[in-house]
């Protein structure tokens, strides 16, 4: 999934996400600030951001994301990348 916006005010809130492609598996997940400080870096496939870093909430604000996935094309597995911003809300 590759996030949208977020919105904290409550536990258990979900991201709004869009479906990368049908079949992809997401190797990669960074999140950066405004300044390209690394806020939060996971390698699983269930890989998401809870609006933290370090345990403690991040303030509201346009993050970074970077994701690397692989997807079925051409009978082989390809390494794609996606970037973009998100608007963390509290």
């Amino acid at each position: 999934m590759a996030p949208g916006q977020r919105d904290l005010h409550g536990p258990g809130r979900r991201a709004t996400a869009r479906q990368l492609q049908p079949g992809a598996r997401l190797r990669r997940l960074q999140i950066r600030d405004r300044y390209g400080r690394l806020y939060h870096e996971q390698t699983a496939p269930q890989a998401f951001w809870d609006g933290s870093r370090d345990g403690t909430a991040a303030r509201s604000g346009i993050y970074y994301y970077s994701l690397e996935y692989e997807c079925w094309e051409d009978n082989r597995w390809q390494i794609r990348h996606r970037r973009g911003a998100l608007s963390l809300l509290r």
